[in-house]
């Protein structure tokens, strides 16, 4: 079951969330004191969201997840984009798929053509591949 954050969980578990982030998040965003400020900002006025993973009835987190809906500038394309994503156990497939279901309403209620996902772990682009995603590479520089 995943479950989508409101503000008061948000704040209540920042500490949690935040230790998440920072191992968790894209490589483009800045993990730094202000960058983390201008997150929990955006987490609480829902310009980005946070969702936790786990069994229903069950209390016991398997995962962590932020998104954000971006805006293509040249087309005004919508698209749901998965910040983080970090377990704090095994994922186990059934879950993955009914993350992923959640996410695809989400996403579609708001108008979003796609979800996007960064990884550099191989497995979670295993796991995304059998369940229908399509590869496509992020190349960065440092600058």
């Amino acid at each position: 079951m995943l479950t989508k954050l409101n503000a008061e969980q948000i704040s209540k578990f920042w500490n949690e969330i935040k230790e998440h982030l920072e191992v968790g998040l894209v490589p483009y965003v800045a993990v730094t004191p202000d960058g983390m400020t201008f997150i929990l900002e955006s987490l609480l006025n829902d310009s980005m969201q946070c969702w936790v993973l786990r069994r229903e009835g069950e209390e016991s987190i398997f995962a962590l997840a932020t998104t954000s809906i971006i805006v293509e500038p040249a087309s005004q394309t919508k698209n749901l984009v998965i910040y983080s994503l970090s377990g704090y156990q095994v994922i186990p497939r059934e879950l993955y798929q009914e993350g992923m279901k959640v996410l695809h309403e989400y996403a579609r209620t708001k108008g979003c053509k796609l979800i996007l996902a960064y990884t550099s772990v191989l497995a979670v682009e295993r796991l995304a591949l059998q369940l229908g995603a399509t590869r496509a590479a992020l190349l960065s520089w440092r600058v």
